[in-house]
């Protein structure tokens, strides 16, 4: 069966006139908890004949709200071929706003059913939303009630009885510490992108590269790697440098 690509919306594209099961956060780094999620938000999709959606925010909240400023795990496209490949639908970026943050937990579920049509709603056990995150689990059930929204709790994913948390893997990259963070994604850190043109200055010495623009606030410690570059499904041993030029 072919691999469906997810179509990322934004808010020019709502209404969404289809039911759908959704989930909410911001998904950096795909690891393994983010991935119990996914499965889980796909499995209820598929049993209640739903289009599956992933809500997310742009940028990340805390980088809007004053608080101390975050580095990014995965880029967009990244994210986009994970989801895709986990058959996911939709992937809805909204951008994140002092105005958002500001709205109360119901205003939230009255958005998931006016705009996203939503039936279905799997969130993590410990999942805050709203004004001051004022919205749990508990505020999340009872709201599903009112708006008729079935509301599903997965809970948390842990390495050595401790929660697998984005701001751990990316305190990790930070240190260059690739090989640890294969254990909290349950793969290989990875990065999705579009070949970019540089200055031929590799290829004038003989060596040509392949230059891949990134958001300027990766989580990775710069220098150089050993890793593989994989090219219309071929892959190929690569030393891949993180950082500026010259290297």
């Amino acid at each position: 069966m072919e691999m469906i690509k997810t179509r990322i919306l934004t808010e020019k594209d709502l209404p969404v006139f289809e039911e759908t099961a959704c989930s909410v956060g911001n998904f950096d780094g795909f690891h393994l908890g983010h991935q119990k999620i996914i499965k889980k938000l796909k499995e209820e999709a598929e049993k209640n004949n739903l289009k599956s959606m992933v809500i997310t925010f742009d940028p990340h909240p805390k980088n809007v709200l004053g608080e101390h400023k975050i580095c990014t795990i995965t880029n967009w496209e990244t994210r986009q071929a994970f989801l895709s490949k986990a058959g996911i639908d939709y992937m809805l970026i909204l951008k994140f706003t002092p105005e958002l943050y500001k709205k109360e937990p119901e205003d939230f579920f009255l958005f998931l059913k006016e705009k996203l049509n939503c039936k279905v709603l799997v969130v993590g056990s410990d999942w805050k939303f709203g004004y001051k995150k004022s919205g749990d689990i508990e505020v999340a059930y009872k709201l599903g009630d009112k708006f008729g929204i079935k509301v599903i709790s997965v809970s948390p994913e842990k390495k050595n009885s401790e929660k697998i948390s984005s701001s751990y893997i990316r305190k990790l990259l930070q240190e260059g510490k690739v090989e640890e963070v294969k254990k909290y994604l349950g793969r290989k850190y990875c990065i999705f992108g579009k070949v970019v043109r540089g200055t031929g200055k590799g290829k004038e010495l003989g060596f040509p590269t392949i230059n891949i623009k990134l958001p300027e606030n990766m989580c990775l410690k710069r220098g150089v790697y050993a890793g593989y570059v994989i090219i219309n499904g071929k892959s190929f041993p690569a030393a891949i440098n993180f950082g500026i030029r010259p290297t």
